[in-house]
């Protein structure tokens, strides 16, 4: 008996949990974006290319002053991605 009650709490709190996770997911994506906006940025040394666009939750732009767009994917540098894109932020050459 005692288990059963346990695990009917155990499996409300999860619950209630996914309930305001859900509500607050683009309040956790910007904070997980500002937080992790300089971690593992991609730059690579010979071309100057930058992949923007943080796993999980990827919102990548090209507004990087200079550069545009040289390629999109879901995973580029690493992690891939489970929402959006990560673009591939190259010098312009004009």
């Amino acid at each position: 008996m005692r288990f059963t009650h346990v695990t009917i709490f155990l499996f409300f709190v999860f619950s209630m949990c996914v309930l305001i996770a859900a509500e607050d997911e683009s309040i956790i994506r910007s904070t997980i974006d500002k937080i992790t906006d300089d971690w593992g940025n991609g730059r690579t040394s010979r071309d100057g290319c930058i992949w923007k666009g943080t796993s999980p939750f990827c919102d990548g732009g090209c507004n990087v002053v200079g550069h545009v767009v040289r390629e999109t994917s879901s995973s580029g540098d690493g992690e891939r991605c489970l929402t959006g894109i990560k673009v591939l932020c190259c010098p312009s050459k004009a």
